[in-house]
């Protein structure tokens, strides 16, 4: 059932992306494991803002993106230019 707004087939509602598992820390209420460094596989900050303007092609209502994960700082510095 749909109330015209919402197609799920179209688009997502929400878009949870764990940034990173990095984290120096331990913290006991986190579900996560922590790691000392980020994941080769993890997304650059250029496939990140890609992903990003991907998600505006969904058109409105546009989803909700939810950012979740480890330290971002933790993640190796690279230069990145927007258009």
């Amino acid at each position: 059932m749909t109330d015209g707004r919402f197609v799920f087939p179209r688009a997502p509602r929400r878009v949870y992306w764990e940034t990173t598992r990095a984290c120096g820390l331990a913290c006991p209420h986190c579900r996560a494991d922590a790691v000392a460094t980020s994941h080769p596989d993890e997304l650059t900050p250029a496939e990140g803002l890609k992903l990003l303007d991907d998600l505006l092609r969904f058109g409105h209502p546009l989803p909700h993106v939810i950012f979740t994960g480890g330290d971002p700082l933790a993640k190796p510095k690279c230069a990145v230019s927007r258009r």
